[in-house]
C-alpha cells in the first residue's frame, strides 16, 4: 500500500515487480525447449504435456499458438529470402 509522502521511485517499483515476475520466467528444460521451438515455428505441445495427450491436442489447435508458429515460420522465410537475395 502506498502511503502519502512515501512514494517509491521507479527503480524501487521495478525491483518489486521483478521479485514477483522472475520466478515465472525461470523455465525448466521442457518449457525452454517448447519456447525455443515455437520461436522457429514448431508447435510441439507434447514437449510440455508428454503424458496428457488431450491437453497437447488442445494446445496444438489453439489459435494464438497456431498464429505464433505461422508468424515465426514466415519471419524465418523472409529473413532467409533476404539473405539469399543479398548474395545474388
Amino acid at each position: 500500500m502506498l502511503i502519502r509522502g512515501n512514494e517509491p521511485g521507479a527503480s524501487e517499483l521495478r525491483a518489486g515487480a521483478w521479485s514477483v515476475v522472475a520466478p515465472l520466467l525461470d523455465l525448466d528444460e521442457a518449457e525452454r525447449e517448447y519456447t525455443d521451438r515455437l520461436q522457429i515455428g514448431e508447435l510441439v505441445p507434447e514437449v510440455l504435456f508428454p503424458d496428457e495427450g488431450e491437453m497437447a491436442e488442445r494446445l496444438s489447435r489453439h489459435p494464438a499458438l497456431l498464429w505464433k508458429a505461422q508468424n515465426a515460420r514466415q519471419h524465418a522465410a523472409r529473413k532467409a529470402g533476404g539473405r539469399h537475395r543479398a548474395k545474388g
